[in-house]
């Protein structure tokens, strides 16, 4: 693991009161419903792996549906937490990687699908990192990426860390499949409804999936 980057610190500094915000809670509700939807669908009860997972709650919920979870961030005290919350809701199957995907050697283990939530907007180059997405998975594998669709920037109080201000369908759909994702789709995922100063705004997201081709 290399040193870390500021984006590590922050998230080591907020994984204690992480789960305490209702807002964020709200949705990662909303996005644990749209994962179990798609893992329902699956021929097969998968071996699930999530990037920069967090504390865990897009996909400690859907664990039930999966062979196994994986929950990878480059943040040890959200794994932390993400334990801690796995122990708390008596999943057993999950796991945990600490990896940073943009410097640091692929996981060895080979998934049936990774999903990604709130990440990508994080990380400059999100071509590089759907290609290392596809190379996590077995032949035929599921990719499912939920983030913020183009917004003004407002959305962070600090933009420290953050390389997009959300994307586009274009930006999203073209990066999947320049990685080998065919069958590739984006829809909407409901917005993420937050407190900004006096006002509580909604910021548009997206789902977009696709199928490893080959």
């Amino acid at each position: 693991m290399q040193e870390k980057t500021n984006d590590s610190a922050r998230f080591d500094r907020g994984a204690a009161n992480w789960d305490a915000n209702a807002f964020r809670t709200a949705r990662a509700n909303a996005v644990a419903h749209l994962f179990g939807k798609i893992v329902a669908k699956l021929p097969r009860r998968p071996d699930l792996f999530e990037y920069g997972c967090g504390t865990g709650q897009s996909i400690l919920p859907v664990a039930g549906k999966c062979r196994s979870v994986t929950g990878c961030d480059f943040s040890e005290a959200m794994l932390e937490k993400f334990r801690e919350n796995a122990a708390a809701k008596g999943v057993e199957n999950a796991s945990t990687i600490r990896c940073d995907l943009r410097t640091d050697p692929l996981p060895l283990a080979r998934y049936d699908i990774v999903v990604c939530s709130m990440t990508l907007h994080h990380v400059e180059e999100i071509a590089e990192l759907i290609g290392k997405f596809a190379l996590l998975l077995r032949p035929g594998g599921t990719v499912a990426l939920v983030d913020l669709e183009k917004e003004d920037g407002s959305f962070h109080e600090d933009n420290t860390g953050v390389a997009h201000f959300g994307f586009t369908r274009e930006e999203i759909l073209g990066a999947m499949q320049e990685a080998g994702f065919a069958e590739c789709s984006y829809a909407s995922a409901g917005d993420y409804v937050k407190p900004r100063g006096a006002r509580i705004a909604s910021y548009p997201t997206f789902l977009a999936t696709g199928i490893l081709a080959g």
